[in-house]
């Protein structure tokens, strides 16, 4: 019998798990699950209703090849939301538990050995083809790694926003998805003061449109990553404003976004990084429109203005995204022990063991799209074709 290690217990690990049990065998594997707590994730442990996923109902299930179980999980509980509506983040944090819940349920009915340990894990070594956590003895033959990269202490996941209440006026650096949630909330705290985005191009995401597609042939091929980066750039632009939805453009790359990204040199990835990775962005991540007239709203009655200018108030709230030069020990010692190295855009790291999978945020860089759901989800499925192979 095969052991298995999750390290993890959030979004990334709760779909390996669920998925993994969903095709094992019978007494096929025994797992073991370290959490350091319950969260789901930084994203979905937030309390407020105003907040809300950024991708539609029917894109976002947890299951492969079963687009419609989180749409199954709304309606089994009274929940009354449609495919192309964008439900709230503490209403999939409670599918995610479900998940969990159903995970267990899975391995008891298999045979499957399945146990969660509430611990922190902070070294991982390797021995006789053996992966060895922390003091276990038992060695574990897969190694599913799941944790998130960091943020900086002052992002808005990190703080406690209603001790910016009093301030007369708010910065907040950035500008995209994690900057609206940071005025949604500071709204719904009855904020009188005036907040500030500090942001290089002074744009902020814009909504989806009313109607999506998802069977579009994609504007630029797999083999168009050969071409310069420029005239890449040229011909998708092309594609999407020569249609009446860009957007829908733009999505039709998804489905090949990271093979066409793994086909890049390191050089041009830096530059795509340097030159091209915020307007990308700004298109990329867009907002439900209810979020975004409401920002909108704040911005017209100058209750919010975006600014280029320098932060010279230190008290400000980060809402730029991940840290990749933070300091972990975990990740410190998987690359001691030759486990995993930084990878060549030294944003995230890279498994040098066949056997240890690393799936979600810090696969940053080494994929350029990582944190999705859907993301996600090809990640587990590529992992587990090895693991079943």
């Amino acid at each position: 019998m095969k052991k298995i290690a999750i390290i993890g217990f959030g979004a990334s690990s709760i779909i390996s798990l669920y998925n993994l049990l969903k095709q094992a065998k019978s007494s096929e594997f025994s797992i073991d699950v370290f959490a350091k707590d319950d969260s789901c994730g930084y994203a979905y442990e937030t309390n407020n209703c105003n907040h809300l996923l950024n991708v539609r109902a029917i894109n976002i299930s947890g299951v492969l090849d079963d687009d419609y179980d989180f749409l199954n999980y709304l309606k089994s509980n009274n929940y009354n939301f449609g495919e192309q509506d964008f439900v709230e983040r503490r209403i999939f944090k409670e599918y995610l538990k479900d998940l969990r819940l159903r995970s267990f349920d899975i391995a008891s009915y298999k045979n499957i050995s399945l146990s969660l340990f509430y611990r922190n894990i902070e070294e991982i070594s390797y021995q006789d083809n053996k992966f060895f956590i922390g003091d276990i003895k038992q060695g574990y033959d897969f190694v599913f790694l799941c944790i998130s990269a960091k943020f900086r202490d002052n992002n808005f996941f990190n703080i406690d926003i209603s001790k910016y209440i009093l301030k007369p006026q708010i910065h907040i650096k950035g500008a995209g998805l994690t900057a609206f949630d940071a005025i949604i909330s500071l709204q719904d705290l009855n904020y009188a003061g005036t907040i500030f985005l500090h942001s290089r191009s002074k744009r902020i995401p814009q909504p989806h449109n009313a109607r999506i597609s998802n069977s579009l042939n994609p504007i630029i091929s797999i083999s168009d990553a050969q071409l310069p980066l420029s005239k890449l750039f040229k011909k998708f632009v092309s594609g999407c404003r020569n249609s009446d939805n860009w957007q829908e453009r733009f999505d039709s790359i998804r489905p090949i976004t990271n093979d066409i990204w793994n086909q890049f040199t390191l050089e041009k990835k830096k530059r795509f990084m340097r030159h091209l990775f915020r307007i990308y962005n700004i298109h990329r991540h867009r907002s439900p429109l209810s979020v975004y007239n409401k920002i909108v709203n704040v911005l017209q009655n100058n209750r919010v203005v975006i600014t280029n200018e320098i932060i010279k108030d230190h008290d400000f709230i980060d809402c730029t995204g991940f840290d990749f030069n933070y300091k972990d020990q975990l990740i410190d010692r998987l690359i001691a022990n030759n486990i995993v190295k930084k990878n060549d855009l030294e944003m995230g790291v890279d498994s040098s063991k066949e056997n240890f999978f690393i799936i979600g945020a810090l696969n940053s860089g080494t994929l350029l799209e990582t944190t999705a759901i859907n993301e996600i989800k090809c990640q587990v499925r590529y992992f587990l074709k090895k693991l079943f192979s």
